[in-house]
């Protein structure tokens, strides 16, 4: 205990208390982060924000403090304040949080003929997507990229798959999710930009030719995948024995399931336009050639109709003028000099079944110009000896062949009181035609014809005779 003395005089003293501020007086902080889907927050609107955490603190009386802000994930703190500890602690300092907003983009990822494709939308696949704080529902869109408050609850939903694609998942900023059946797409905004990429995959179309017994072109493809790229394939000619390709007739398969546009051609180029799905047929088209067929005469004596013009698979005959060889009847063209394989028969018709020639309906069916050739039969006639009056003797008849020569029969007739001179055709003729034995050739142009030579005679002028003298008797 220390005693202070104070001197006294005749005025009143006055005494002042001393007071030492307290080092414990408390104030409070509040941390409120804005909540979600305010548009314009305001620090005088509490329904804009919720109080996240409360901090009790002490500091010394009617001392200035500056509390510190906190970090929360997604959102920006605000600027310090700077206030005075009222010594009845009712000090109280209000920091807002606000909320950040960070970019959601939903994109496609299409995958094509082992290749991938990224795009800014899903194309012709549509969805619906709720965003807490944005709107209740968006229906059918194809894209999504909006500024999303963070930790906003986003869904999507009812994927509308378009035909030409199957459903393979989804990913988030990289992290896959492989399914083959759509389900919702559930996540809360992040911290970050977000990238959503759902995935397509393009369904494999078949491609069916219609040759009509052609050959297909060498690599032609026989399926192309439905893309959000334009795709062009070389389609190759068709071959076909005896035609020329004409091109192709694309058609739908099926014509209830498919986008509707067909993919085009130009020339050997088939570009199929993006989003194309549905099978399709190729149907080759064709322009039967036209062969010449030569017509060899082979030695006629008048000449026909020198060529004709063949269509294969098409031609069952021709008009043709007929050669002619004098001797000869003519048979028809055959496939070798002097053959006996008939093609064209006499009437211009061509033959059924003639190897590498014609089919079973009498058609063309060589695929190139030929050479035919003229057939003849040569005539045969007979001739027959005549003895014309003769007394004795018999001659079997000869045979000849036209453009042979051939010696006649010696002459076996006889007739008592003629001389044997040779032979006619006339049978009242004087003179002899043809000698005894003599070599003939082409009595007649005719087919079996029949000459008939007659034995010429000349009376002979020293036949004896006798002469008988009678007399009388004298009985008599």
């Amino acid at each position: 205990t220390s005693t202070t003395e104070f001197a006294t005089a005749n005025d009143d003293t006055v005494i002042y208390a001393y007071w030492t501020a307290n080092t414990s007086t408390k104030y409070t902080v509040n941390h409120y982060q804005e909540n979600i889907g305010v548009d314009s927050p305001s620090t005088t609107d509490l329904t804009h924000w919720t109080l996240k955490e409360t901090d009790n603190l002490t500091g010394t009386t009617d001392s200035t403090v500056t509390p510190s802000v906190k970090t929360y994930d997604g959102f920006t703190a605000p600027t310090t304040q700077t206030v005075v500890v009222n010594a009845d602690g009712s000090t109280v300092v209000n920091y807002y949080y606000t909320r950040n907003q960070y970019t959601l983009d939903i994109q496609g990822l299409f995958s094509s003929y082992e290749i991938d494709t990224t795009s800014d939308t899903t194309g012709k696949n549509t969805f619906d997507i709720t965003i807490e704080g944005i709107d209740t529902v968006t229906t059918a869109v194809n894209d999504r990229n909006v500024l999303v408050d963070y930790d906003a609850e986003i869904t999507i939903s009812n994927l509308s798959l378009y035909a030409g694609y199957t459903y393979a998942g989804y990913s988030i900023d990289g992290t896959p999710t492989t399914v083959e059946t759509f389900a919702n797409i559930t996540f809360n905004m992040s911290n970050k930009d977000i990238v959503v990429v759902m995935n397509f995959t393009g369904k494999t179309n078949t491609i069916t030719y219609v040759l009509a017994d052609g050959t297909n072109g060498l690599g032609n493809t026989t399926t192309y995948e439905t893309s959000i790229n334009e795709k062009v394939f070389t389609i190759v000619s068709a071959e076909k024995t005896g035609y020329t390709f004409a091109g192709w007739t694309m058609s739908w398969t099926d014509a209830e399931t498919n986008s509707g546009t067909l993919p085009t051609l130009s020339g050997d180029v088939m570009t199929v336009s993006a989003d194309t799905y549905g099978n399709i047929t190729l149907t080759a088209n064709w322009t039967a050639n036209t062969y010449t067929i030569l017509l060899n005469q082979n030695s006629a004596t008048t000449e026909g109709t020198l060529s004709v013009e063949a269509t294969y698979g098409a031609t069952t005959g021709f008009t043709i003028t007929k050669p002619t060889k004098t001797g000869h009847t003519f048979l028809g063209w055959t496939t070798e000099l002097n053959g006996e394989t008939i093609v064209i028969d006499t009437d211009g018709t061509l033959d059924a079944n003639v190897s590498g020639y014609t089919n079973a309906s009498g058609q063309w069916i060589l695929a190139s110009g030929t050479t035919l050739y003229a057939s003849w039969k040569v005539h045969t006639y007979t001739i027959v000896f005549n003895g014309n009056g003769e007394t004795s003797g018999e001659m079997a008849s000869l045979s000849m062949t036209y453009g042979v020569a051939q010696d006649l029969t010696s002459n076996t007739f006889k007739k008592t009181g003629y001389t044997f001179i040779g032979w006619n055709r006339t049978q009242t003729a004087t003179t002899a035609e043809y000698e005894d034995g003599a070599n003939v050739l082409d009595l007649t142009t005719e087919d079996n014809a029949t000459i008939t030579l007659y034995a010429i005679w000349t009376k002979n002028t020293t036949t004896e005779y006798k002469i008988n003298i009678y007399q009388q008797t004298t009985a008599g």
